[in-house]
């Protein structure tokens, strides 16, 4: 549809007749990954010890579905991406603005240039880079969902089905030392103390805003809070758990009639402590 995409200022859909299908929105729009934590386990001791004095974004490469309508779009298309590495992608049917270059062609389903066609991205660029923090104003009702005492709701942001599930799940035993000696049936077994390990929580949440800027004011603040130094301590329905971001997925973007989106996501999280390990 025109307006929806533009490539480098220029509409694509009149150059080229690509536009990018409702499912291909939802990998630019999923936040980036964290970059990788240094992590220690103690044998001594519950949980883990993250490194997260400096915590910062990773790049990610994310596969985009496109159309085409024109009988020589694709391949004028493609051209226009392999000629120089790097070109800006303005998503304005979600109001994000991304500088990507191609890695590769994944697939192509198209009757004399017609069709659809998959592409994988590269965005190496800092997501938040220009980025100037600004508390977001709430705009819905407390959810009970707290990040560092901080309702949810403050970002427009609920917990949806499942993040009961997802909390209330228990952190597992870290194995302790297991001998097998050549020879000897069965194995040996370290029955002293056993210790809590890790596991990553992947929470569902849905995000709303009746305008653009607001949806991406407030997806960029929670993303600025959430990167910070140290761990995040999430509080819900009477169960407390200390951990910090790993990803994100997003499962379903809409625009809204009339401006706005509406976004269901999931994010990843890697469990430092619980307070069941703290009561033990």
């Amino acid at each position: 549809m025109k307006g929806d995409l533009y490539i480098d200022g220029n509409d694509a859909s009149t150059l080229y007749g690509v536009g990018i299908a409702q499912s291909g929105l939802n990998g630019v729009a999923a936040f980036p990954p964290m970059a990788s934590v240094n992590t220690t386990e103690w044998y001594d001791e519950d949980g883990i010890d993250a490194d997260l004095l400096n915590p910062v974004l990773d790049a990610r490469q994310v596969q985009v579905l496109f159309y085409c309508t024109l009988e020589t779009g694709y391949a004028s298309f493609i051209r226009l991406l392999e000629g120089t590495p790097y070109h800006t992608f303005n998503f304005a049917v979600i109001g994000l603005s991304l500088r990507l270059r191609l890695v590769s062609e994944d697939s192509i389903n198209t009757v004399n240039g017609k069709g659809t066609f998959t592409l994988t991205m590269a965005c190496d660029d800092d997501f938040l880079d220009g980025y100037t923090y600004a508390a977001p104003e709430k705009s819905i009702s407390d959810t009970g969902f707290l990040i560092d005492g901080t309702d949810m709701a403050l970002y427009g942001i609920r917990p949806t089905s499942g993040a009961r599930e997802a909390i209330a799940k228990e952190t597992p035993m870290r194995a302790n030392l297991t001998v097998k000696a050549y020879g000897v049936a069965g194995q040996q077994y370290d029955d002293g103390a056993s210790h809590y390990g890790t596991r990553d929580i992947a929470i569902p949440f849905n995000l709303k805003a009746d305008t653009l800027t607001a949806f991406w004011a407030r997806a960029k603040a929670f993303l600025h809070d959430l990167i910070q130094p140290r761990g995040r301590v999430i509080q819900f329905e009477g169960r407390q758990i200390t951990v910090y971001y790993k990803s994100c997925t997003v499962n379903d973007i809409v625009p809204k009639p009339g401006g706005g989106l509406w976004c269901d996501f999931t994010m990843t999280f890697a469990v430092i402590a619980d307070e069941r390990m703290e009561d033990d």
